[in-house]
């Protein structure tokens, strides 16, 4: 389990690992009516920075399966966009992949993965350690650019998680 391999203050607690699965500290959801977004962003950059941009990366994303996921989702969500998608990736990161700086990430640092500890820590759950993407703080942020940018308005109805970034 990555959880477990990957264990610091960022991420939930795990305590045993199973055929079935595990068992990890107890959390509690953020109260989204009353949180400082801004502060919750703030935090959570720089925990990661501490304790995992902070860390070697031990997967290597390769160029193909990257291409490979770019046009399974032109696929899937926009057919006629696939070949753009390929298109714009191939001009834009192919002569440069191998030059992303790759450290320990997260992969989807978004605001409905942060969580609360029972002592009141934040902590990130949920996390998509990929061999398609790189694996970078870049891509981190990415992800929580996707937050500000309305990802939970759109997916779960909430209100706007972080106004400034």
């Amino acid at each position: 389990m990555w959880l477990a391999q990957h264990s610091c203050p960022a991420l939930p607690r795990v305590f045993d690992v199973s055929r079935r699965g595990y068992v990890m500290e107890e959390l509690t959801e953020l109260p989204m009516n009353v949180l400082d977004w801004n502060a919750v962003r703030l935090e959570l950059v720089r925990i990661l920075e501490e304790h995992v941009w902070s860390r070697a990366c031990d997967t290597d994303a390769e160029w193909s399966n990257f291409v490979s996921y770019l046009g399974n989702l032109g696929r899937t969500w926009a057919p006629d966009v696939e070949p753009v998608l390929v298109g714009m990736a191939h001009d834009l990161l192919g002569p440069e992949f191998h030059l992303i700086s790759q450290c320990l990430a997260h992969g989807d640092p978004t605001a409905s993965n942060v969580m609360l500890r029972t002592t009141g820590g934040l902590v990130l759950v949920d996390p998509d350690p990929t061999t398609y993407m790189p694996s970078s703080r870049e891509v981190d942020l990415g992800k929580m650019l996707m937050s500000a940018w309305g990802y939970e308005t759109l997916r779960f109805g909430w209100g706007r998680c972080w106004d400034e970034f």
